[in-house]
């Protein structure tokens, strides 16, 4: 009977060292694994798996990019002195009832931002009532009609936002758009023989190449752009103006929700489905046949004309585009 007892207790000894030395062994790896994990969340852009992160860790990794994004900006502003415009571009929407300011950029999600603002000002009830090309339809608050002293008000207080994109990315969108796909009637017959008649092509030439294209773009001067292919400095002006919010379309989902839960919207609860449009201009596949239609000059050139914009805004020459010229 005594053996038995003495059997028993060291049976149980033996089952607490064991479950101690387990503790002791995962509290370790737990260390272990959350010196060595990587941050969370990217400087610059937003890749953030919203099922394993919860929503209030979700809001500040997208506060620290938004932040970061900001400081970036200011830091290449104060190294490129010559891109701060003296004059506030007037042409920036405004919603007085949400204290909201926008620049609209063609190509990186402008005309879904549109919806929104008619939802804002209670035009539509639903940004899904909004089909597509409807939004140019309708007139919107500019900057340009407040007086001097109100625009400064609102430009010092009013939520200021503006979506970019990859600069060769939305270049060619817009190419892709406006000489492919399906080219508005009113742009083929106001744009088109401009460009042919810039090259010196004949006017019974059917289509204008991208080759072409990009060699119109170096020999005009970038501040008479189309604003589909103005660059987003000119565009938004963003030394000068100071934006609160600098979202990305390449993050458009969950950057355009920080914009809606920032200006408090009650009437959007989520923002507008981006519908993939046919030119697809950011998939690598397509960037490169494109472009590897171009000389390497041609390339040098066009980067040299959005310069500004890959500095600013913190992109890279897609690996596409890249790969190719070294090849």
């Amino acid at each position: 009977m005594r053996h038995l007892l003495v059997g028993r207790k060291a049976m149980k000894l033996i089952c607490i060292t064991s479950i101690l030395l387990l503790l002791i062994i995962l509290y370790r790896g737990s260390k272990v694994g959350s010196s060595s994990s990587p941050e969370p969340y990217p400087r610059t852009r937003l890749t953030i798996n919203e099922s394993n992160v919860s929503p209030s860790n979700i809001k500040k990794g997208v506060e620290r990019i938004i932040s970061g994004r900001r400081h970036r900006l200011e830091t290449e502003c104060k190294k490129h002195p010559e891109i701060l415009h003296s004059a506030i571009r007037a042409g920036l929407m405004v919603n007085d009832e949400y204290k909201v300011i926008y620049c609209p950029v063609a190509k990186t999600g402008a005309s879904n931002w549109r919806r929104v603002f008619l939802v804002l000002r209670h035009t539509f009830e639903n940004v899904n009532d909004i089909g597509p090309g409807m939004v140019y339809q309708y007139k919107f608050q500019k900057l340009a009609s407040y007086k001097p002293e109100e625009r400064l008000f609102r430009l010092q207080n009013y939520t200021k936002f503006m979506f970019v994109r990859n600069p060769f990315s939305r270049l060619l969108s817009a190419f892709r758009d406006k000489f492919i796909e399906n080219p508005p009637e009113l742009f083929s017959r106001d744009h088109i023989p401009i460009i042919k008649k810039t090259l010196g092509l004949s006017p019974n030439q059917e289509k204008v190449t991208f080759p072409q294209f990009v060699q119109y773009l170096a020999e005009t001067p970038p501040h008479t752009y189309n604003r589909h292919w103005k660059t987003m400095d000119q565009l938004c002006q963003p030394c000068a103006v100071h934006y609160d919010v600098i979202g990305m379309f390449e993050t458009m989902k969950t950057d355009a929700e920080y914009v809606l839960t920032k200006i408090g919207s009650s009437r959007i609860k989520e923002f507008p489905s981006i519908i993939p449009h046919e030119t697809q201009s950011s998939v690598p596949d397509t960037m490169k046949h494109f472009f590897s239609q171009l000389t390497l000059n041609q390339i040098k050139a066009l980067y040299k004309i959005y310069e500004a914009d890959f500095a600013l805004f913190g992109y890279d020459i897609p690996e596409s585009i890249a790969r190719n010229d070294t090849q």
